[in-house]
C-alpha cells in the first residue's frame, strides 16, 4: 500500500511539473468577455484575465465587442485578438504555431533563430519572420491579409499555389485561391491602422507578476477619430408617394464630438403640378421631426444611450408579445414623428432600464404612447433575468387633430403590462441554452362586446371583456456561438387578444375611420350602444373612429379570435460576424372551438452592413404580417427595402421601397395600399 501511495505521489508530482513546464504564453490585456479553453488532459474553460498563463494547445476566444492581447513567455511573439475570434496556439521545440479558426488576429513577431512561426487559417498557410501581420479569417467568404514590414509568402490550400504579398497592401484571398488587392483600409481595426506608419518596436522587457502593484498602461484606441466634427451632405432624387411623383431635395448637416451626435434631416418634396407636401414646415414640431440627437457613454459598469428625434432604434420589450418593433423605420414622408429613447444600464449583469416615447407631437396633445421596461439579473450562480414592462397609450385619438378635422366625444386610454423571464441553463463561449417566457395583460377603459357566431341566436352568443391576456411560454432558446440562434415557444391567448398590440403599424392603424348610416347586422344592440357612446365623431350621426381592438366586430370578428387560442412560435437568426443578419419568425394560432379558425404571423428580414459586399453601404429587406387568417389581411403588414450603393466621387445611390396599409385620409371604410418609392443621389463632403 505504501508503494502504491508513493507511486501515485510521483505520478501526480510529475504531472504537476509537466503542466508547469508546458506554460507557453500569458494573457497581457483583456477588454470585454474573453475565454480560455484548455486542451490539456481534462478540458476546461475559464475566463481570460491579465497575467493568466496559457498552455500548449489552449484555445483563446473573444466575444462581441471584446479584445484580448497575449504574449509568449520569451517576449518574441504577441497576438491581439479582435471581436468574435477563436484561435489555438502551440509552442514546440523548433516551431511556434497559431491556428486562426475564425475572426481577426494581429500578430507581431521578432526573428527567432531556433524557432519558426507559422500561422494557419482554414484556407491559407503562411510563415511570419520579423513582421507584423493582420489576418481576418472567414471560411464562408475570404481571408484578409496585411503585412506591415516585409513581403510574406502565403500558400492557398484550394488552388495549391503560393504567392508573395507586398507590405502595407491589403489583400483578400477568396475560397478559390484568387488574390485580390483591396483599396479600403477601413476594413482594418484602428490599432492596426495606427501601426502602419510606425517603426517596428518590440519591447516587452518588463514582466508584471500578479502581486506587483504596478498598473498596466496602454493606449486604448477607438475608431472615433474624425478629421472634423462637422459634416455636410446633399441629396437630389425622385420619389413616388401615394401615386404622386415628387422631386426630393435634401440637406443633411451634422456635428459629432466624442459621444455626442447632432444632425438635421432637411428635406422638401416638390411636385411639378404644385401638389407639394407642405405639412413638413407648418409648425414648431416639424423642426423636432427633422432633428436627431444621440449621446452614449460606457464605462466598466454603466452604460447610457439617449436618442432624440427621428430614426430611433427598433424597440421590443421582452419577447415582443406586447410591444415589438415599435420604432421600425418606414419610408413614409407624409407621416413623420420625433421621439425619445433612453437605455440605462445601472451595472452590467445587474439591472437596466428602457424608456420610449415614440411621438412627442402626440405626447404634447395629452396622448400618445409611453413605455418603460426594467430587467434584473439575479446572479451568476442563479442566472435568472426578470423583466417588467408597462406600455400606455394615454389617448388613442390624440393624433387626429394633426391629420383630420375630426374628433370623438371622449378620450380613450389603453394600458399594457408584461412580465418576462430568461434562465440560462448552459452558457459557454460556443453554446448557450436557456428557458424564457412572457406574460402579457392589456386593459381597456370600457367593455368590448363581441359575438361568437356559433348559432342563429346571436344575443345568447354575446360576450364582453374589459381586458385580455396572452402567454408566450414556456420557450426554449439555443445559441451556437455568435452565428446561429433558435427559439421555440408555446402560445396561449384569451379571446380577442392581438399579439404585439403595440407594433410597427400601431401608429398607422390604432384607429380606423368607419362610416355607416345604419349600424345593424352583424352587430347587436349592446355593441351599437357602445360604439355610438364611445366612438362617434362629434357633430356627425353616421361617422365613427374605431380603435384597432374594436374594429374586427364590424366585420364578423375578422382581425381577432372570439375564442381562446393556442399555438407556437419558432424563430431563427443567422449572423455572419457583425456584417450579416438573417432572421425568420413563424407563428401558428388555432382557435379552441368546434370549427376552429387559424391565425398566422410571419416575419423575415435580411440586413447587410458596410464592408461585406464591395461598394454596398447597407442593405435592409424586411417583411412582416402579424396575426392574420388570410393573406388578403394586410392591415398589419409591412414590406420594405432600403439600400445604399457607393459611387465614385463621394456619391451614394440610396434606394427606398416600402409598402404598408392604412386609411391614409381617414375618409372611407377601406385601408389603402401605400407604396412609397425613393431614388436619391447623395453627395458627402
Amino acid at each position: 500500500m505504501k508503494l502504491v501511495k508513493n507511486l501515485l505521489f510521483v505520478l501526480f508530482f510529475s504531472f504537476f511539473i509537466t503542466q508547469e513546464d508546458d506554460k507557453i504564453a500569458k494573457v497581457y490585456f483583456v477588454d470585454g468577455d474573453c475565454l480560455i479553453e484548455s486542451n490539456y488532459i481534462n478540458k476546461y474553460s475559464k475566463k481570460a484575465l491579465s497575467n493568466r498563463f496559457l498552455y500548449n494547445g489552449d484555445f483563446i476566444k473573444t466575444k462581441e465587442n471584446s479584445f484580448c492581447s497575449i504574449h509568449f513567455l520569451d517576449d518574441k511573439t504577441s497576438i491581439e485578438l479582435g471581436s468574435n475570434t477563436s484561435l489555438q496556439i502551440f509552442d514546440k521545440k523548433n516551431t511556434r504555431e497559431i491556428f486562426i479558426n475564425r475572426g481577426s488576429a494581429y500578430i507581431k513577431n521578432i526573428s527567432i533563430k531556433t524557432k519558426k512561426v507559422y500561422a494557419y487559417t482554414n484556407n491559407n498557410h503562411f510563415f511570419i519572420n520579423r513582421d507584423r501581420v493582420w489576418v481576418e479569417s472567414n471560411h464562408l467568404t475570404e481571408d484578409l491579409f496585411l503585412t506591415l514590414d516585409n513581403n510574406m509568402d502565403i500558400y492557398n490550400i484550394s488552388s495549391k499555389t503560393q504567392k508573395s504579398i507586398s507590405p502595407k497592401l491589403l489583400y483578400a484571398i477568396t475560397l478559390s485561391g484568387n488574390f485580390l488587392e483591396r483599396e479600403e483600409y477601413n476594413y482594418l481595426p484602428s490599432y492596426v491602422i495606427s501601426d502602419i506608419n510606425k517603426e517596428v518596436v518590440y519591447n516587452y522587457e518588463i514582466e508584471l507578476n500578479e502581486d506587483d502593484l504596478i498598473p498596466i498602461y496602454g493606449d486604448r484606441v477607438y475608431g472615433t477619430n474624425l478629421v472634423s466634427p462637422y459634416s455636410l451632405s446633399f441629396s437630389l432624387g425622385a420619389s413616388v408617394v401615394d401615386d404622386t411623383n415628387y422631386v426630393k431635395i435634401g440637406v443633411y448637416p451634422a456635428y459629432r464630438k466624442k459621444n455626442l451626435f447632432v444632425g438635421f434631416k432637411l428635406e422638401s418634396y416638390v411636385n411639378p403640378s404644385g401638389n407639394n407636401i407642405s405639412t413638413d414646415w407648418d409648425d414648431f414640431f416639424d423642426l423636432f421631426d427633422k432633428a436627431t440627437i444621440t449621446y452614449d457613454y460606457i464605462n466598466n459598469k454603466n452604460e447610457v444611450y439617449f436618442h432624440f428625434g427621428q430614426n430611433s432604434p427598433e424597440i421590443s420589450f421582452g419577447q415582443g408579445y406586447l410591444l415589438k418593433n415599435l420604432n421600425r423605420s418606414i419610408n413614409e414622408p407624409k407621416i413623420k414623428n420625433s421621439g425619445i429613447f433612453l437605455n440605462y444600464v445601472f451595472d452590467k449583469n445587474f439591472m437596466d432600464l428602457n424608456v420610449v416615447i415614440p411621438d412627442l407631437r402626440e405626447f404634447s396633445n395629452s396622448g400618445g404612447v409611453i413605455g418603460a421596461r426594467t430587467s434584473l439579473f439575479i446572479s451568476n450562480k442563479f442566472p435568472l433575468t426578470l423583466g417588467l414592462g408597462i406600455v400606455a397609450d394615454l389617448n388613442q385619438f390624440s393624433f387626429l387633430s394633426d391629420r383630420i378635422d375630426k374628433n370623438v366625444k371622449k378620450n380613450r386610454d389603453v394600458y399594457g403590462l408584461e412580465f418576462d423571464f430568461n434562465y440560462d441553463l448552459v452558457s459557454n463561449f460556443d453554446f448557450e441554452a436557456s428557458l424564457f417566457g412572457e406574460f402579457v395583460g392589456i386593459w381597456y377603459p370600457d367593455y368590448n362586446y363581441y359575438l361568437l357566431f356559433n348559432d342563429n341566436n346571436f344575443q345568447n352568443d354575446l360576450k364582453w371583456r374589459k381586458g385580455v391576456w396572452g402567454i408566450k411560454a414556456p420557450g426554449f432558446k439555443l445559441s451556437f456561438g455568435s452565428r446561429y440562434q433558435m427559439k421555440f415557444a408555446l402560445n396561449f391567448n384569451s379571446a380577442t387578444f392581438i399579439p404585439g398590440y403595440f407594433d410597427a403599424t400601431y401608429s398607422f392603424n390604432k384607429v380606423r375611420y368607419y362610416k355607416n348610416n345604419n349600424l345593424a347586422f352583424p352587430l347587436v344592440q349592446q355593441q351599437i350602444n357602445s360604439i355610438q357612446e364611445n366612438f362617434s365623431v362629434n357633430g356627425s350621426s353616421n361617422e365613427y373612429l374605431i380603435p384597432k381592438d374594436v374594429y374586427p366586430v364590424l366585420f364578423k370578428n375578422n382581425g381577432f379570435s372570439p375564442y381562446k387560442v393556442f399555438g407556437f412560435t419558432s424563430e431563427h437568426v443567422y449572423s455572419i460576424h457583425k456584417y450579416v443578419n438573417v432572421s425568420m419568425l413563424g407563428s401558428l394560432f388555432i382557435e379552441d372551438s368546434d370549427d376552429p379558425n387559424t391565425f398566422y404571423s410571419i416575419e423575415a428580414s435580411v440586413r447587410i452592413k458596410d464592408k461585406f459586399i464591395r461598394n454596398l453601404s447597407f442593405l435592409d429587406i424586411f417583411y412582416s404580417n402579424s396575426y392574420f387568417s388570410d393573406f388578403s389581411d394586410k392591415e398589419r403588414m409591412i414590406v420594405g427595402l432600403k439600400t445604399g450603393i457607393k459611387l465614385p466621387f463621394r456619391l451614394n445611390l440610396i434606394i427606398n421601397l416600402s409598402q404598408l396599409y392604412y386609411d391614409s385620409n381617414l375618409a372611407d371604410n377601406l385601408i389603402d395600399s401605400m407604396l412609397n418609392v425613393g431614388l436619391d443621389i447623395k453627395y458627402n463632403f
